[in-house]
Order: C-alpha cells, then sequence, then structure tokens
C-alpha cells in the first residue's frame, strides 16, 4: 500500500477570558469539506515553503523551540508557528503579533495584510502544547502542532467567511456540551484546559503528546523535553 507521508500543519488556539470562563476561538469546517465536514475546529493549516522566511520579532522560548524541532529542522520549527499565525488570519481576520512594528524587507504576498499594518508576527508568545498525525489509511494527511496563544496579542476583528463557518469564542464547557468535535479536537481542548488552568506549571521540562491511530484505536504518546531529555 502506498501511504502518503503527512504534511506539516499547525493550529493555533487563542483563548481569552470572559466573565472568568476560558473561551477558545473555534469555526466550523463546511459540509464540503472533504477532511473533517461539519466539525468545529481551531484555525490552522498546512504550511507553506514561504512561511520559512517571514520576519518575527521574537523566538519561541528554548523548550519550546527544542520540543517544537524534535522531528525537523530549527527554520521548519519557525516556520510551523508562523504558518499557525498566516492561517488563523487567513480563516478569521485576525491577526496575530506585535503592533506597530515595520518589515525590513519585502515579505512573501500571503504576508502583505501583516505588513500594511505592521503587524510582525512573534513566536514567543505561542506555547507549543500537542501534536497530531492522521492515521495512515487516510487520503490526507498532517503532521499537526497545536499552540496555545493569549488573544490580548490579537488585532482586528472576527471576518465571518466560506473558509471556517460560525466563527466565535466559545466556552469550554460549550465546546464539550455542544460543539461536534473530532476525538482528536477533545483532546486538544482537554490539554489546553489543563494547561491554562495549571498555576504551578515546570517551566525547565516540558511533556508533549503526540496523538495518533494504529489499527483503528487511539495511540497516545508522550515525549519529555527538558533538562534531561529521554
Amino acid at each position: 500500500m502506498n501511504i502518503n507521508k503527512p504534511k506539516d500543519a499547525a493550529s493555533l488556539i487563542l483563548f481569552k477570558i470572559i466573565n472568568n470562563k476560558i473561551h477558545i476561538l473555534m469555526g466550523r469546517r463546511p459540509a464540503r469539506q472533504k477532511f473533517m465536514p461539519n466539525i468545529f475546529v481551531f484555525p490552522g493549516g498546512a504550511v507553506e515553503k514561504e512561511d520559512e522566511g517571514v520576519e518575527y520579532v521574537k523566538d519561541y522560548t528554548k523548550l519550546d523551540l527544542q520540543a517544537i524541532s524534535h522531528n525537523c529542522s530549527k527554520k521548519r520549527a519557525r516556520a510551523i508557528g508562523l504558518a499557525a499565525i498566516r492561517e488563523t488570519y487567513e480563516e478569521t481576520g485576525i491577526l496575530v503579533g506585535e503592533s506597530n512594528c515595520r518589515f525590513t524587507r519585502p515579505q512573501p504576498i500571503s504576508w502583505n495584510t501583516f505588513v500594511r499594518n505592521k503587524i510582525k508576527p512573534r513566536l514567543d508568545i505561542l506555547t507549543y502544547i500537542a501534536r497530531a498525525v492522521t492515521p495512515k489509511e487516510q487520503n490526507k494527511r498532517f503532521n499537526a502542532r497545536f499552540f496555545l496563544c493569549d488573544a490580548k496579542f490579537c488585532h482586528g476583528s472576527i471576518n465571518q467567511n466560506e473558509e471556517l463557518l460560525n466563527i466565535d469564542w466559545y466556552s469550554i464547557e460549550k465546546i464539550f456540551s455542544k460543539l461536534k468535535l473530532a476525538q482528536v479536537t477533545q483532546l486538544v481542548v482537554q490539554k489546553a484546559k489543563e494547561r491554562l488552568e495549571n498555576k504551578s506549571i515546570n517551566h525547565s521540562n516540558l511533556i508533549i503528546p503526540t496523538y495518533s491511530r494504529r489499527k483503528g484505536k487511539r495511540v497516545i504518546r508522550n515525549k519529555f523535553f527538558g533538562e534531561i531529555d529521554y
């Protein structure tokens, strides 16, 4: 059987506190989509080659960079985070980054809105929390990374479009009780909830889960990153 190699992809889990409750930005994929139709997802998509040359203000934390670049180059790791920011704009209209920042050189066309609005992406505001790999039996496969980001770094407003429907800030309670989710999205939302509610995070190490399937069964592999990597 010819197995397609999963394509690098990234999703951004933007969050804010409304009425003392955590809310996350999500939208529903249109019914016409072949990949996860009618399912609520975070904004995100595939990494493009042009994402590798985009200017950014600040780099990932040392620990996040170590974790993201575990299976790729550091250049590619940065492109993955930048893709999450670009795709978020393309799917929701929201720009994420530092305002009043000029770019020092021409940027790829897909980043023109960032240049025009003087909003330069930042990687240090992205917190890497999980990875998911599409099962081998599916034709369209992704090696997706998921990042948390505080909505205080957002600029602009939600732009409803045909690429992602019903875009809104949903409370975690509503996400679990009302929204149609893929199982992997449920796992990532739970991971995000735990991370946001954990007040005693050890910033010297990090455990990143990779969600996948083998013979139809869910597989979760945890990888430790930190001062003692094994």
